[in-house]
């Protein structure tokens, strides 16, 4: 006598689900990325979970010595998808999703004018205002030569006011080479982190007019700037037109008087001298200091010599110090800058953490400790100096560091035994410290020279 039994299918957990999607898109080559798109055509909850990773950060990147064509093709299909997508009321528009809009242009100054004043990126742009619901960060990237914001499009303009001003999340504002700036940009919005660089702004004609004027209170709204030696700061020549009146001057000064993080682009030899100044005049609420030191020596190595205080900023608790240029064989300076400039940073009682970071070259076969960090020598330099009696009440120190590889086929690259043999050597590399009571932590990344372009993954 046989028996049969009844087999029933038992769908997986949601949260099964959402780990195979989550899993596939931690990986960054381009097979991946069509698997992920290819897995938002299975079922409802795979296309809810893919669209997530797919479409929350929207990037247009012109690549160099490329044509603003397949920039300007992306922008039409994408709103071509949107726009098809909103016909179909019970699957989720895919702007649900995004968190971060990018447009970075690196071509001609007449591509740039192209692209900014196509109708397709205004109507995204208007989508996004009007279906983007958690869209957090907002970035403009002109090309090598200034955009002339009042050369734009009235419409292009209007659309980016509008989604700064209504979109209560939108919190992170990044322009960068642009003149003729409204200096009304980030009044009535929401945005507490702006990075500006290569800006100037400006007043225009009818912002001096009563009936123009922006006349709501101003509070203290600005939480962290990222700036260079560009940047119109208040008290130091703020506003770019003679007939700045003083109501305008003192909303422009209101906005910063709150900032706690400052993030300064170190390129000429009086970049120092004016970042001091500026601490200075946020030192009411400054709590982190972070220096980015360009490539460009410019006369910047005179001034290493020179007293760094930043004693005066009584509620600084961290300090971050980052180098641009790739530390490899024979290229020390990157070290020999930061180390100089902790060696003559006078220091407050208040600071508590310190954080480096920095661009290494590694090349293969990756066994010994001169293939992770080279010219060992030089990094003991920094381990002197972050164990000095002058740190002694910093209690943490951090390390982020990204390693540039030429990798070989995959099969041939293994990204985790890479990251594991290299904190193996962390310890025999800063003695000192790890024998101190300070605490260490090390951030390790891996970014490939060639063959892993970090593309977003929507590509239409």
């Amino acid at each position: 006598m046989s028996s049969t039994v009844a087999l029933t299918s038992q769908p997986l957990p949601a949260e099964v689900l959402e780990f195979f999607i989550d899993a596939l898109s931690k990986d960054r080559s381009a097979d991946a990325r069509r698997a992920m798109r290819t897995s938002a055509l299975v079922c409802r909850s795979f296309r809810n979970r893919a669209h997530h990773h797919i479409f929350w950060r929207l990037e247009f990147v012109q690549p160099p010595y490329s044509t603003s064509s397949k920039t300007l093709s992306r922008l039409f299909n994408f709103r071509g998808l949107v726009e098809a997508g909103q016909k179909l009321p019970l699957l989720t528009t895919p702007l649900y999703h995004i968190r971060s809009f990018k447009l970075a242009m690196d071509g001609s100054l007449f591509e740039a004018y192209a692209i900014l004043e196509n109708p397709d990126l205004v109507s995204i742009l208007e989508l996004i205002q009007k279906y983007s619901w958690d869209i957090r960060k907002v970035s403009l990237k002109g090309s090598s030569f200034p955009i002339v914001w009042p050369d734009l499009t009235w419409d292009f303009r209007m659309a980016l006011k509008q989604l700064c001003r209504s979109s209560p999340s939108l919190t992170t504002l990044c322009l960068e080479n642009m003149t003729g700036v409204p200096h009304t940009m980030l009044l009535g919005t929401k945005i507490r982190h702006v990075r500006f660089h290569l800006i100037e702004f400006a007043v225009g004609a009818l912002d001096l007019l009563p009936r123009f004027r922006y006349n709501h209170p101003v509070e203290p709204q600005l939480e962290s700037i990222d700036i260079d030696y560009t940047f119109p700061f208040p008290e130091d020549n703020p506003l770019n037109h003679s007939g700045t009146d003083e109501m305008s001057l003192g909303q422009y000064q209101s906005i910063f008087s709150g900032v706690k993080r400052l993030k300064y682009l170190i390129y000429r030899s009086d970049d120092l001298e004016r970042f001091l100044s500026l601490a200075q005049k946020l030192s009411s609420s400054l709590d982190t200091v972070d220096l980015e030191l360009s490539n460009s020596d410019n006369g910047f190595l005179r001034a290493l010599t020179w007293e760094i205080p930043l004693d005066s900023l009584p509620n600084l608790g961290r300090i971050l110090l980052r180098h641009k240029s790739l530390v490899s064989v024979g290229t020390r300076h990157p070290l020999v800058k930061v180390a100089s400039i902790l060696r003559n940073m006078i220091i407050p009682a208040s600071l508590q953490a310190i954080e480096v970071a920095f661009e290494v070259r590694s090349d293969p076969p990756w066994l010994k400790t001169g293939h992770f960090f080279p010219d060992p020598h030089n990094w003991a330099l920094l381990d002197k100096i972050l164990t000095d009696n002058k740190f002694e009440r910093v209690r943490e120190v951090v390390f982020h560091l990204r390693y540039f590889t030429v990798q070989a086929p995959p099969w041939a690259f293994n990204e985790t035994v890479f990251v594991d043999r290299c904190r193996s050597c962390i310890q025999d590399v800063f003695p000192l410290l790890y024998a101190s009571l300070k605490t260490v932590h090390v951030d390790i990344r891996v970014l490939p020279v060639v063959g892993g372009n970090e593309e977003p993954i929507f590509d239409s």
